[in-house]
């Protein structure tokens, strides 16, 4: 051991507040939180909370995850308003978004839910459910806005749905922000999706769009899909 390391202990290498850790069940859906502690000379892991996504009533099992990226810088902290008013991004490095596919126990319909979760507070911050959905399915969080897809049986079309979290006008304790959100309805059958890191001190983004017929659709710039601008641009495509 170098000799700078002999002096460390181990409960010096864990962040003041601790570091805390989440595992997946896919199948029935669940999420668990976990602390991690030193004691002595070793690490053990510590269940701080549990959250069953599945019941008996209305099984389900998770399709996809996605969590904030831990590399991300954010350049804008808030969004200025007309009235010169700013909403505050709803920026949480725990942040974890989880969908998960089921069949409702009363109508018998194929159901997607999606559902924010704080990894620390094992809180439900957010959740949808659409009915009549099915894969294929995408998913990104980044920043405070949270982009998926899901296809609609009954209106046989791949739905967008882009959402962002604004920081409430009180504070509250619940860790409940309040978004926005809107449908962006478009007809392209996507089968997969990515998200590109975005360029140095530029709020620009990237969005990769992938579809049966081998084209692949590159969305750029956040403004393409934002909430606030109810418009589905596509910069481009690309035959694969």
């Amino acid at each position: 051991m170098p000799p700078a390391l002999a002096s460390v202990r181990p409960q010096d290498l864990i962040p003041e507040h601790g570091l805390f850790l989440y595992a997946l069940t896919t199948q029935p859906a669940s999420v668990s939180g976990y602390k991690l502690v030193s004691s002595g000379s070793t690490f053990t892991t510590k269940q701080i909370w549990h959250m069953h996504l599945s019941s008996d009533d209305y099984p389900q099992r998770i399709l996809r995850a996605a969590a904030y990226p831990s590399n991300e810088h954010v350049h804008s902290i808030g969004r200025i308003l007309g009235d010169r008013n700013v909403m505050y991004k709803y920026i949480n490095p725990n942040l974890l978004a989880v969908m998960t596919e089921g069949v409702s126990a009363l109508e018998g319909h194929s159901v997607i839910s999606k559902y924010l979760v704080d990894t620390v507070g094992g809180q439900i911050i957010h959740s949808v459910v659409h009915r009549k959905a099915v894969e294929p399915t995408s998913l990104v969080v980044s920043e405070n806005w949270v982009l998926y897809s899901v296809y609609n049986q009954r209106s046989l079309r791949n739905e967008f749905t882009v959402m962002e979290l604004f920081e409430p006008k009180q504070t509250t304790d619940n860790l409940v922000p309040s978004p926005w959100e809107i449908m962006i309805n478009s007809l392209l059958p996507s089968t997969s999706s990515a998200f590109l890191d975005k360029r140095d001190n530029h709020n620009y983004f990237t969005s990769l769009f992938f579809t049966p017929s081998l084209f692949v659709y590159l969305i750029h710039s956040h403004s393409s899909l934002c909430p606030s601008l109810p418009t589905f641009c596509v910069v481009g495509s690309i035959p694969i």
